[in-house]
């Protein structure tokens, strides 16, 4: 991708490692651990980096045909600006989900959040409990669509999500009104960018 800016470009690199582990748990329970690292970056050292960092456990298990589970997950989000972190999330979740019918699934989500948007140590701590729930409705094993809404300290969360699997490819689409240290790379409440809660947000775009 580019940053983009009124003046010039440079080249920007993403990169995504997501380890799985999966065990079933007698004849009706399963277990799955999933942890990530996601880093954004640029070629021009003085821009800046985001990086994603956490992980989930989640457990699940059917009975009389509906399929439910739940689990934990914690996220630990970062930006930097020449080595220095800009801003800095820390959320800590509990999930459960439910299958309503055949084709029919509600999840839900709630925690806490910490964040603190010019990381340093004259800022003080933003504290909040954000919450989601997403409704998925799935017609057949290669066909989904998912939508989620929500809260988050600086607002209301949307999202869509759909997918289809055909037999040589897949293909999704997906939006999102939400925020975290890799889609944006900071707030600087003076800039020219997005007029937010937390002052102006700079975007980037890949």
């Amino acid at each position: 991708g580019d940053w983009l800016n009124d003046s010039n470009q440079t080249d920007a690199w993403n990169y995504t490692i997501t380890p799985t582990w999966k065990e079933p748990i007698g004849a009706y329970f399963q277990a799955e651990i999933k942890a990530w690292h996601e880093k954004f970056f640029y070629e021009d050292e003085t821009r800046p980096e985001s990086e994603r960092n956490g992980g989930y456990y989640i457990y699940s298990t059917q009975d009389n045909g509906h399929r439910w589970g739940g689990g934990v997950k914690y996220e630990y989000d970062r930006s930097l600006i020449e080595g220095q972190e800009s801003s800095v999330f820390h959320t800590a979740l509990l999930f459960t989900s439910y299958q309503l019918t055949r084709h029919l699934s509600l999840a839900a989500d709630g925690g806490g959040e910490k964040s603190r948007i010019q990381a340093d140590e004259s800022q003080p701590w933003q504290s909040d409990n954000p919450w989601s729930v997403t409704l998925t409705w799935g017609p057949t094993s290669r066909t989904s669509a998912s939508l989620s809404a929500g809260q988050r300290s600086f607002g209301d969360t949307y999202g869509l999500d759909l997918r289809h699997a055909f037999r040589q490819s897949s293909w999704r689409l997906q939006y999102s009104e939400d925020l975290d240290a890799v889609n944006y790379w900071g707030f600087d409440g003076i800039g020219d960018g997005l007029d937010t809660p937390f002052g102006d947000l700079l975007f980037r775009v890949i």
